[in-house]
């Protein structure tokens, strides 16, 4: 595959370079970056700040020891978020604990998704890094995207007229909209931790506050972003800042373990309340299970009846047309269209990570589709592993945490799309 020599890429290269063009000549630049600038020094000499100098005095120095004899043993070992190895492995627990069998070519096009994902992930590791596009703007971006993220939440919220987290009907209220820029918080407070690493490589904050910084970052904004009641927000956020606290040696392999089965007590805490506000008995250990199982059931009645796809391209674009209204194309979400082959009105399905490019265009479009997104995925991690970089850390720790997720979930909403398009963006235009 001749990367280099893509017309693909090509045309990928001429948007980013206008893009950046289009930017740095721009007055919102200086604009935003002086705006940004203002907020650090008013924080820098803040009442919060003193606050959270004090935060140290609640450090668990003995179960911090704990975990840090735990790591050495794990010390040299393979890298975890390696995404060549932990999607694969994801997508084989994923099958796994599903209460729902899948068939013969249902498992078939799964196998065949992850090989092509992998291949795509090698095949970007032979691409080269210098120095990430805007790493030295990385702390006024962190900014910017918290005050953005947190007005607009707070703004969905009185749209909403109550919390849906604990009122999950007041989902139907919120704006989209601002539901979209809440989002913001999750890459703002991965790239926040980010940022607190470099501090700590630095010698500028000691491990014991870059720990309870880091911490009170993730649980801040997980606790933040969960109030709109959106699973997959909730576990992103603490996927992605464990992943960005791990590549910034805050904490280990020791860590990641006790925040892997903290992410499925809160999904099956999640969605137990939420079956209990609908009126189901479902059993808590069962709500993993029997959700994955419904999801396999769908993916696996789209794969075996539309093996070469159906709608051509029309899913996808329903992506960016139910969003933007001057964008011709179906009103639906994604997800809605799916419910609606099987009938249902009003609501939306998952059909795991595949399910829409199936409908689009079959078991082809699985190949071509986790290809790019291994490229795209393979592309961060080779960017973080050569630079070791802030913000490359920080995109890679958004995307996996994405990926992996987007594997019951599916990657079809329009600001997770944006994501990874600006993401890629950036690590192209960074590549040598």
């Amino acid at each position: 595959m001749n990367v280099q020599g893509s017309k693909f890429l090509s045309i990928v290269a001429l948007l980013a370079r206008f893009f950046r063009s289009s930017f740095e000549k721009s007055d919102a630049r200086v604009r935003l970056l002086r705006a940004a600038e203002f907020l650090m020094n008013s924080f820098s000499s803040s009442f919060v700040r003193k606050i959270a100098n004090a935060m140290p005095v609640f450090y668990p120095a003995k179960l911090w020891k704990i975990f840090d004899a735990a790591n050495a043993k794990f010390r040299g070992s393979l890298d975890i978020f390696n995404p060549a190895l932990i999607f694969p492995l994801v997508y084989f627990a994923f099958v796994s604990i599903s209460s729902y069998t899948v068939s013969l070519l249902g498992l078939v096009s799964i196998l065949l998704g992850m090989s092509f994902f992998v291949l795509g992930v090698l095949i970007s590791g032979r691409i080269g890094f210098g120095k990430i596009y805007l790493e030295e703007h990385s702390e006024r971006i962190a900014i910017f995207l918290v005050i953005i993220a947190s007005l607009s939440l707070a703004y969905d919220l009185f749209y909403a007229g109550s919390i849906p987290l604990l009122n999950p009907a007041a989902r139907r209220h919120l704006s989209v909209t601002f539901t979209m820029l809440s989002s913001l918080l999750v890459p703002g407070g991965i790239l926040v931790i980010s940022l607190l690493g470099k501090k700590l490589e630095q010698g500028q904050i000691s491990l014991r506050e870059a720990r309870v910084y880091a911490l009170l970052a993730m649980v801040v904004t997980t606790g933040l972003i969960s109030l709109l009641g959106y699973r997959t927000q909730t576990i992103v956020a603490l996927l992605g800042c464990t992943a960005a606290m791990y590549y910034r040696r805050i904490i280990g392999v020791a860590e990641i373990l006790v925040a892997f089965f903290s992410v499925i007590f809160a999904v099956s805490s999640v969605g137990y309340y939420r079956a209990l506000s609908e009126g189901s008995s479902i059993g808590f250990m069962d709500v993993i299970g029997k959700r994955i199982g419904l999801t396999l059931n769908i993916y696996d009645y789209l794969i075996n009846r539309f093996p070469l796809g159906v709608n051509r391209g029309s899913v996808l674009l329903a992506t960016f047309s139910s969003f933007f209204s001057f964008i011709p194309g179906p009103r639906l979400g994604p997800r809605t269209i799916v419910a609606q082959i099987f009938g249902v009105r009003d609501v939306s399905m998952t059909s795991t990570l595949l399910g829409t490019v199936v409908v689009d265009f079959g078991i082809p479009g699985i190949i071509f589709f986790t290809l790019l997104l291994g490229f795209a995925v393979g592309l961060a991690y080779s960017a973080v592993k050569q630079t070791g970089s802030v913000l490359g850390i920080a995109i890679f720790s958004l995307l996996i945490a994405y990926t992996l997720v987007g594997i019951e979930t599916g990657l079809v909403d329009f600001n997770v799309v944006m994501f990874f398009i600006i993401s890629f963006l950036v690590l192209y235009v960074s590549a040598r």
